[in-house]
């Protein structure tokens, strides 16, 4: 579910390249561990480049957990 909350609005190509970044950065969506991340979690993956930095796709998706 989180691979399409990066999809909605984006080039899928795009998500692809990045997913391995991503799911590193969420901690292999481990949903107790990413539902525990704060706002200064939140602050180091909008800094992180390995990551799609859209603050509101990434609150989603600790929302989500």
């Amino acid at each position: 579910m989180s691979k399409r909350v990066f999809q909605s609005g984006i080039s899928w190509q795009v998500v692809e390249k990045k997913w391995p970044g991503i799911t590193e950065a969420f901690r292999g969506f481990d949903a107790a561990v990413v539902a525990g991340m704060g706002p200064d979690d939140l602050d180091a993956l909008t800094a992180n480049t390995r990551v799609i930095r859209n603050r509101r796709k990434l609150e989603a998706i600790v929302r989500n957990a």
